[in-house]
């Protein structure tokens, strides 16, 4: 799966990291990460196929160690490896990209509906990003203060 939810073909990685290893500068690699980021001009074998059924978005293999089980995603939802079972959590596609957060702002300023995603959400959401960049760094758990339920 792409970054979108998008089919890849398998061999994607293979070719890229293929063609990477063949730049001969900085500059011409700094070219070629550039062209394959979001939004930029891919080419050829390298562009993504945006045509068909599309999955849940994919940034890479995250695995959320828990007291009592653990959760990986899917391209349909969730895996949930509890302490006697397996069992898949299927999540609805939703909309895509900015999509949802234009559609999310709009309600909120024209029907007057509360954000999901308001400052409590983001400074949560960051601490999870920096929580993981510092557990990988030392290499141990890092406790978490600014976590909220959802709304939902």
């Amino acid at each position: 799966m792409g970054e979108g939810g998008q089919y890849r073909e398998p061999e994607t990685n293979l070719k890229v990291r293929s063609r990477l290893r063949a730049v001969g500068s900085a500059e011409e690699e700094e070219q070629l990460k550039e062209a394959m980021r979001f939004g930029g001009q891919r080419e050829g074998e390298y562009s993504h196929v945006w045509s068909g059924e599309r999955k849940q978005p994919f940034f890479g293999f995250i695995l959320v160690s828990c007291e009592r089980g653990d959760i990986r995603q899917t391209p349909d939802g969730l895996f949930i490896y509890g302490e006697t079972e397996k069992r898949e959590i299927p999540i609805e596609a939703g909309r895509r990209g900015r999509e949802a957060e234009v559609e999310e702002l709009y309600n909120a300023v024209v029907h007057n509906r509360p954000v999901f995603h308001d400052g409590r959400w983001g400074t949560a959401t960051l601490e999870v990003c920096l929580a993981m960049l510092e557990s990988a760094s030392q290499r141990k758990e890092i406790f978490l203060s600014h976590q909220v339920p959802s709304r939902e």
